[in-house]
């Protein structure tokens, strides 16, 4: 049976593809398979012995990408009928319905006629009497294609030139390492797994991007190991890779736990694109994807670059932060001042951190302090032209005896009391927010997110015990509820489950909406800026921007710059969301804070030199002229030291070249304008390179670079 593009064939034999080359390592196709197949992708699927995906051919790449019997962590599925559909006028539904250890299974695969991908997914529903627990060494969710390299063989087939990269945190942003694998050294005896939101798998030459996507629980893209199972009789397993399909990671889906009888659960979506080409445009077909889901900034976005008071205030440094020092340190006259350093850097709004409510996370305004919440931004607005923006800890971070009894929990789970999922607690939460942005306030931190922890009250109405999914979409739909009625309030989302770390629990697109929120926290780089770029850390930002539009949010100490500006100009190229402080030292207590803590400015004696301030001043100027490349610009990435901003409706582009080395540096490169995001022009001008010309659409630039510094290049029609 042949439908558009998508070839259905029963009984096939070798001699149907005529595209085999001579050392072409495709399995077989098996009497009666079923094979599926678009201009990119064939793939065949057994039915008779159980069903089993037992062969994955990227025809456009000459690749076979799985090779092995499907693994299916719960069973194989048995008596299995298939059923066709259309999704739309291009896009076949092909479902795989079986049943195996009381579980009706649907392997469901789409295929489009005319593109190189197709997607699965797999529902499966629970007809024991029993709950199931998807998360047992015998019976589990894990299923993917299965893969075992061909070195010993030969041909077509995965090699340890191919090699595994995560999607989109090629650097770990905790520890720094690199996410990449080498296929060799995934396939072995010791039991292993590894976790991202995707994978681009290639060997610089071509490639497969796997994107894991699920909104209705959180799933990651699994790569496992194991040995090769003997359904159909295998007498000599051998170690076997398994990847693509769903599965469970650090107990997520929580759902797959306790499936109840009757109960149904769908997995997450996996795309498989193939593309010919170097990793980074697997990266870019990542980033074209969520785009597409709605994962970016709006074409508008235009977010005040915010000062923030805390790195030289006192209150912070000075512990602990108790209602007498938010008294001696938090007053209207201090954040005054903090506004006259924001006005002199050019900054457009002030951020206060902790300290402008009556107690840590009360959400209600100190009017004792700071006049109230209303008058405070008609003041900044009318003398200092600047916004209000706020940190707002939620309720791991809320002092308990600001809410209602009814928010609280019976125990402590991390010395904290309230339950995020308590009616008490959101309701409160929610009333605040709202007449905070009634009185002027433009931004929202939601910080202290993470995972309030089990509760077991049944008047907060939410499971018992309360889980971690509820918990991540009560933060969603606090923010939602803003954005109702506050459109233009911008949000930024903490980890809804790890909070204020360098590292992320809850996958990035999770959740994020534009009417939920704009923003995520650029990993805490906020102490130490320049040691996490210097030590390598951050240049995690890098790959993220490759990856994602999500806009990025960052407020950096600037106490910990150079002459140069170095550490300014990284995290505003990296982050689209840009907020900065710390001019002075500060008192601390105790003394011997100040000598652990002076490089960060802390210790009156501490104060960086006066021409940081001044390269800063200058560093803004440049900044704010060409804000619109750095908020809304699209991001390419020549390495991870030369960066592009490009404005398409500008067709214009500009070029971040940094220099981490003590001594000046020349730089050479040469790229395609198209690769830039660029049109062709016949006339070209560029600034800021000691060298450059355009031949046939190709930019070649030579520049010098400052040690420890930055180079700027802009690029524009003439």
């Amino acid at each position: 049976m042949v439908v558009s593009l998508l070839i259905i064939i029963c009984a096939c034999s070798r001699s149907k593809f005529s595209d085999k080359t001579s050392t072409s390592q495709e399995p077989e196709t098996r009497e009666s398979s079923i094979v599926l197949e678009n201009r990119t992708f064939r793939l065949k699927i057994d039915t008779i012995n159980g069903l089993n995906p037992y062969s994955l051919f990227d025809k456009g790449n000459n690749i076979v990408l799985a090779n092995g019997d499907y693994y299916y962590g719960f069973g194989r599925p048995r008596e299995v009928k298939v059923k066709t559909g259309q999704v739309s006028e291009h896009v076949r539904e092909v479902t795989f319905s079986g049943k195996v250890n009381g579980i009706r299974v649907s392997h469901v695969f789409r295929i489009p006629d005319d593109q190189e991908w197709f997607e699965e997914y797999v529902v499966l529903k629970n007809l024991n009497d029993e709950v199931l627990d998807l998360d047992r060494e015998k019976l589990n969710l894990r299923h993917g294609f299965t893969s075992m390299i061909g070195d010993a063989v030969g041909g077509n087939v995965l090699n340890s030139n191919w090699r595994f990269m995560a999607v989109p945190y090629l650097l770990n942003t905790g520890s720094g390492k690199k996410q990449e694998y080498k296929i060799g050294d995934l396939i072995c005896t010791e039991p292993n797994q590894l976790a991202s939101e995707g994978w681009v798998l290639t060997n610089d030459k071509a490639g497969c991007l796997v994107i894991k996507y699920a909104q209705q629980q959180m799933e990651y893209s699994l790569i496992d190991n194991y040995l090769s199972n003997d359904d159909f009789g295998d007498a000599d397993p051998k170690p076997t890779m398994v990847w693509g399909g769903s599965g469970i990671y650090r107990g997520d889906p929580e759902v797959a736990m306790r499936l109840v009888s009757n109960q149904t659960l769908q997995t997450g979506m996996n795309r498989y694109i193939s593309f010919t080409g170097g990793w980074k445009l697997g990266y870019s077909l990542f980033k074209s994807f969520m785009d597409g889901k709605g994962h970016r900034f709006p074409q508008d976005f235009n977010p005040p670059v915010h000062w923030n008071e805390i790195y030289d205030n006192p209150l912070w440094w000075d512990a602990p932060d108790v209602p007498e020092k938010r008294a001696k340190y938090y007053r209207l006259e201090d954040m005054e001042k903090e506004a006259v350093k924001a006005v002199e850097l050019g900054c457009e709004a002030i951020y206060l951190d902790p300290g402008w409510d009556t107690e840590m996370g009360s959400t209600q305004w100190a009017d004792d302090r700071l006049l109230s919440c209303k008058e405070f931004c008609d003041l900044m607005k009318e003398k200092y032209n600047l916004k209000v923006a706020l940190h707002v800890p939620l309720a791991v971070w809320n002092d308990p005896s600001t809410y209602p009894e009814s928010a609280r929990k019976p125990f402590p789970v991390n010395n904290n009391y309230l339950c995020s999922g308590a009616p008490g607690w959101w309701d409160t939460k929610l009333e605040r927010l709202l007449k905070l942005a009634s009185d002027g306030i433009v931004y929202f931190m939601f910080d202290g997110t993470n995972f309030t922890g089990p509760c077991e009250v049944m008047e907060h109405r939410h499971s018992v015990p309360y889980t971690r999914e509820e918990h991540i979409r009560n933060y969603a739909r606090l923010a939602n509820e803003v954005k109702k009625k506050f459109p233009d309030v911008l949000i930024e989302m903490h980890d809804q489950i790890l909070g204020p770390t360098t590292s992320r629990y809850v996958p990035t697109y999770y959740t994020h909406h534009a009417k939920n929120f704009d923003a995520i926290w650029a990993f805490e780089y906020m102490w130490d800026p320049m040691h996490d770029l210097t030590s390598g850390l951050s240049k995690s930002l890098y790959y993220y921007n490759l990856s994602y539009n999500i806009p990025l949010y960052a407020h950096v100490n600037l106490k910990t710059d150079n002459k140069n500006a170095l550490m300014f100009w990284w995290y505003a190229s990296t982050c689209r969301y840009l907020g900065m402080g710390g001019r002075y030292g500060v008192k601390a207590s105790p003394p011997s804070v100040e000598v652990q803590y002076a490089h960060l400015g802390i210790g009156e004696k501490n104060s960086p030199p006066p021409e940081i301030w001044v390269a800063q001043k200058v560093a803004m100027k440049t900044y704010m002229r060409l804000k619109p490349f750095f908020v809304r610009g699209d991001f390419y990435g020549i390495d991870e030291l030369t960066h592009v901003h490009t404005l398409p409706e500008k067709n214009s582009s500009i070029i971040n070249c940094f220099n981490l080395e003590d001594e000046m540096i020349p730089k050479e490169f040469s790229v395609p304008l198209a690769e830039l995001g660029l049109e062709p022009r016949d006339v070209w001008q560029v600034k800021g390179a000691n060298k450059w010309e355009i031949v046939d659409h190709v930019i070649h630039i030579v520049v010098e670079l400052p040690a420890n510094g930055m180079q700027l290049i802009e690029i524009n029609p003439k």
